[in-house]
């Protein structure tokens, strides 16, 4: 599916959270045979923005062939040297239920809506505003980015399609 990929050294797959990235960028790992990295090891509690870039960076400058999940990184995709980008798409009605489903906490929107300057909101602004910088994103990055729908993954052999007890992060 992904196989075309392969010359890429880095491939970060972002978007909207719940919109599929990390199935995503563990479907592009496997078909192309770079290492994936989770965005939960990009995190850090104590400087949660720059840590985060600094992580990305470090990567991408000592490790070749890599595919990077993280979707609380799109805000600073574009401005990455030597990275490709895969934005994920999925219905928006879709992402609200998946929001829901585990309950993703107001935290977690309210440090995604502070990369893009904004103090207070909730699911909604947070989803209008990714959609919003990413279309400004893609011309910057030319053609460096792919756009995937969702639902293009559901033939690949790693996709779960019917998963009973879903839980955060659940991908096997």
């Amino acid at each position: 599916m992904f196989e075309h990929l392969k010359d890429k050294k880095h491939i970060m797959v972002t978007g909207i959270p719940r919109s599929g990235t990390r199935i995503c960028a563990r479907i592009i790992a496997n078909d192309t045979g770079h290492q994936y990295i989770d965005e939960t090891e990009l995190r850090n509690t104590t400087d949660y923005k720059l840590t985060n870039v600094a992580k990305l960076k470090f990567y991408i400058k000592y490790f070749p062939n890599l595919v990077i999940q993280s979707p609380q990184l799109a805000y600073c995709c574009h401005e990455i040297d030597d990275l490709f980008v895969v934005w994920l798409k999925r219905d928006v009605e879709e992402i609200k239920a998946s929001m829901s489903r585990i309950k993703m906490e107001e935290h977690t929107i309210l440090n995604e809506l502070a990369n893009y300057g904004e103090e207070f909101g909730d699911r909604d602004l947070l989803i209008e505003t990714k959609l919003k910088i990413w279309e400004t994103q893609k011309s910057v990055l030319k053609d460096n980015f792919l756009e995937v729908e969702y639902n293009d993954l559901k033939p690949h052999p790693l996709f779960l399609g019917h998963r009973n007890n879903f839980v955060w992060c659940q991908t096997k």
